[in-house]
């Protein structure tokens, strides 16, 4: 169920700010190289999902960051990969 909710959002330009060492730009706090990080983990990500689909596999699966090679590989989950993993929980 969708809902609605109320929202006032004021912006106040750099004209009214009383403190001269705010930071007035965005990138200055780091925000487009998280984004870039963000964007490439969620491109994995989907690729990830696709290669699961292609298996016939549906449905969550956890790709923990960093996605190293390692973890792009066993979250895909293929013939091989199930070998190792049933090795590692055969308990």
């Amino acid at each position: 169920m969708i809902k609605t909710v109320e929202c006032t959002i004021r912006f106040w330009p750099i004209l009214y700010c009383r403190v001269s060492s705010v930071v007035a730009c965005i990138q200055g706090v780091g925000e487009p190289p998280l984004m870039l990080a963000t964007t490439v983990f969620l491109a994995i990500k989907d690729a990830v999902s696709a290669a699961r689909a292609d298996a016939g596999l549906s449905g969550a699966f956890q790709l923990d960051s960093p996605a190293t090679a390692e973890r792009i590989r066993m979250a895909c989950t293929d013939q091989f990969t199930q070998q190792v993993y049933d090795q590692i929980y055969a308990d």
